[in-house]
This record gives structure tokens, C-alpha cells and sequence, in this order.
């Protein structure tokens, strides 16, 4: 049998990558090189969680919801779709009603010709309230998209955050999905264990089923 493909749907995390205005930057120093006579390389980083491709926890919007730690492991891990949403100006029911989200129950939504990391996008399209409501009733385990945030940019609300977290369904944000074709794959994108976090990286990955 030959071994699955494997489709790296993350965003490499460097000085360089784009920031959510008011998020800390990733940067790193290095207080230990070996070229300086130390035992080893040893480096250090400061960034806020968002950074890159991460998963936000309720608590993100919600004093009252959970953390990092009570999210559900095997929400990151299983069948998903991918979903070519490119010049749609809305997240609408339309595109998910053909979906057999029993089959597949992680939606991953590309909204972009091109990912730039070094560029925060400022326009794209975000979920419906009946679009959100759709995928609660179908049964959706995780949600994702492309772009910097679920909501719009400027909203100071977070909508989408706050109905997505009521409904149980973690947002996956800053995903990388310019090589994933559209259809049904294997995902594995578990966060790492920081349980006091509002958000968490991931290094997502997709597997052909």
C-alpha cells in the first residue's frame, strides 16, 4: 500500500509573519549558541498565541467559557472537509448544505487565491448567523479558515467567536490551504498543551482518506 500524502496546512511562524493588531509578534533570540562556547543552542520566543495557525478557546471571548485545556482532543483529529469558498462575499448556508457533515464533521474553508504570511488580511467573508446554526444542527466538530480571524477584522464584538463557542465548535484560524484540494481528508491538528491559554498553536496536517 502506498504511504498517504501528506499536506502541510499550517503557517510557518517567523519574525516575519503577520500579526492581529494588538497581538505580540513572534520574535526569538538565542541566549545560548554553541558558536559562543555554550554546551548547546538553546533560543527563546515571545508571541501572542495567535500568531500563526492556532485554535482559539472560548475563553478567548467568554470570562465564563473554557480554556485550552477543556477542549475536545478529538475534534482536531479525523475526517474533514475542505471547501473552496473563494469569491464568496458571505459564509452562507449555501455552501455547506450538499456536505455530508456526518461523514465528515470538520469544515476547513479556503477563502483566499494566495497566502502571504507576512500580510494580514483585512477582507474576507465570515459566517452567516443560519450558516452557524446549520453546522451546530449537522453536528460540526471543528471549523477553520484561512485568515487571520472568523470575524471581521474591525468587529469589536466577535459574533462568530461567541456563537461558535456557544455552539461547541472550535475555530481554527490561519490556516494554510493554498495546495489542499477540495473534498474529504484525514486531519490531524492537534494544539499544543497549554491548558491556561486562550489559544493555542497547531501544526495541522492533512492525509489523503
Amino acid at each position: 500500500m502506498a504511504p498517504a500524502r501528506l499536506i502541510d496546512i499550517s503557517r510557518p511562524v517567523t519574525p516575519a509573519s503577520a500579526a492581529f493588531p494588538g497581538d505580540e509578534p513572534f520574535s526569538c533570540d538565542w541566549p545560548c549558541r554553541m558558536a559562543r562556547g555554550d554546551a548547546v543552542n538553546v533560543g527563546r520566543i515571545a508571541s501572542s498565541p495567535h500568531v500563526g495557525t492556532h485554535v482559539d478557546a472560548p475563553w478567548h471571548v467568554d470570562d465564563n467559557g473554557g480554556r485550552v485545556g477543556a477542549l475536545p482532543l478529538d475534534a482536531f483529529w479525523g475526517p474533514a472537509w475542505v471547501v473552496d469558498a473563494r469569491g464568496h462575499d458571505r459564509l452562507d448556508v449555501d455552501l455547506f448544505v450538499d456536505l455530508d457533515i456526518a461523514a465528515a464533521p470538520r469544515l476547513l474553508v479556503r477563502t483566499q487565491e494566495h497566502t502571504d504570511v507576512r500580510r494580514l488580511e483585512t477582507e474576507f467573508p465570515v459566517l452567516t448567523p443560519a450558516a452557524i446554526a446549520h453546522l451546530a444542527v449537522q453536528g460540526c466538530r471543528l471549523f477553520g479558515v484561512d485568515v487571520c480571524s472568523v470575524d471581521a477584522v474591525d468587529s469589536t464584538t466577535l459574533p462568530v467567536h461567541r456563537a461558535m463557542a456557544a455552539a461547541a465548535i472550535p475555530n481554527v484560524e490561519n490556516l494554510l490551504l493554498d495546495a489542499a484540494p477540495t473534498g474529504i481528508h484525514m486531519l490531524s491538528a492537534l494544539p499544543v498543551s497549554w491548558p491556561d491559554m486562550d489559544a493555542a498553536p497547531l501544526r495541522a496536517v492533512l492525509s489523503t482518506v
